[in-house]
């Protein structure tokens, strides 16, 4: 973390929500994938002497690549508790649609997605960020791996000062017209069908809401 951060503030992860860990590991690892885990987890509050039962299960990749910044994870859920309950965003931000990852070769970079989502055949142009992008779809939301075609764009200034990784995540709101209102100027989009944070606004990250 703090060799990421001698670059600048930014997300280096994200995970992706499994149904059986153990599965993605004999699907990835058939494919030649080379796999840690399932490794499980739990939290010990203060004052607890024994750890907890397993809370969740995790997967991640052996060969770590700055274009493929994912783990995966499998929650054990306790059917004696009920769903912890989701206070509703005063944005309306719902869910996370989409990850946005800078990469030098989309090509290169999609192989290693192939047994985690579907590659879509059409590329998606993304102008707010200088870039093209091949999208892998997932059972909710979406990959994309962007490839710079603005030299000035967002997407070639993250590839030339900190390399390939994140550039930014999609939020899918309810109410597009409240996040724009609370958002203010701080929204930076020249499009009326989104609403977007810049980075120095964001921790380090590009932050773009949309309806689903």
């Amino acid at each position: 973390m703090a060799e990421a951060l001698e670059k600048g503030e930014g997300p280096t992860g994200a995970g992706l929500e499994l149904t059986s860990a153990e599965q993605a590991v004999r699907d990835l690892t058939a494919a030649g994938l080379k796999i840690n885990g399932p490794t499980p987890g739990t939290i010990l509050r203060a004052g607890e002497k024994e750890p907890p039962p397993t809370r969740w299960w995790s997967v991640s990749f052996a060969d770590d690549m700055p274009s493929r910044p994912l783990f995966m994870i499998q929650y054990v859920r306790d059917p004696s508790r009920p769903p912890f309950p989701r206070a509703p965003h005063p944005n309306s931000a719902s869910s996370l649609s989409a990850l946005l990852v800078a990469v030098n070769d989309p090509e290169k970079a999609a192989a290693g997605y192939g047994n985690i989502g579907k590659l879509s055949t059409r590329e998606v142009p993304f102008p707010e960020f200088g870039a093209i992008a091949k999208e892998i779809v997932l059972a909710r939301g979406s990959i994309f791996l962007l490839r710079a075609t603005d030299p000035s764009g967002p997407a070639a200034q993250r590839l030339r000062t900190r390399g390939e990784g994140i550039l930014g995540v999609r939020l899918a709101v309810t109410d597009l017209d409240q996040a724009r209102k609370l958002i203010g100027e701080k929204n930076v989009s020249k499009d009326r069908q989104s609403v977007l944070v810049g980075p120095e606004n964001a921790a380090g990250s590009w932050l773009e809401f949309q309806r689903p």
